[in-house]
């Protein structure tokens, strides 16, 4: 996902519902936190938030499409 949404520095995996984000910040500053995937179906959606007590509270998600027969991609 990094490559399709600039704001975002990092994503590193800490298990496999969890992982800390870091994204840019104004002023030139980085800010981090760590989210929870609330839902995962494979090859068609992906949901995720922020996880209790982060200094972003935020959630969003992501839906994929097959596209002429290709593999799963997230629509443009």
């Amino acid at each position: 996902m990094v490559s399709f949404m600039d704001n975002i520095v990092s994503i590193e995996p800490i298990d496999r519902d969890r992982s800390r984000w870091t994204v840019k910040a104004p002023a030139g500053r980085e800010v981090s936190w760590e989210s929870v995937i609330t839902k995962d179906v494979p090859g068609e959606e992906i949901t995720w938030q922020s996880a209790e007590g982060a200094d972003v509270a935020n959630s969003a998600g992501s839906s994929f499409a097959m596209l002429g027969g290709a593999a799963p991609r997230a629509p443009p």
